[in-house]
């Protein structure tokens, strides 16, 4: 079995940037507010301002209900 975990802590670091960013960029695409993106994702206004700020990384449940919401692969939010 393939161990699909990220090992050093850079990768992991860039994986938080390039998450931060394409939530933002989501959410201003889309014209949402952080309020409305929050609502729509059943978490308070002050924890997606902290994704966006990179003071925290999401929930494992979070990125599920945005992949939800935006019709598109978890991956997707992870890349470049």
């Amino acid at each position: 079995m393939s161990k699909a975990y990220v090992q050093d802590p850079e990768d992991l670091n860039t994986i938080k940037l390039r998450f931060v960013d394409n939530l933002k960029n989501y959410r201003k695409s889309r014209r949402y507010t952080q309020a409305m993106l929050a609502d729509k994702l059943g978490i308070k206004l002050a924890t997606l301002a902290s994704y966006e700020e990179n003071r925290s990384f999401s929930n494992p449940l979070v990125l599920c209900k945005l992949s939800k919401l935006t019709k598109a692969r978890i991956e997707s939010f992870l890349k470049c």
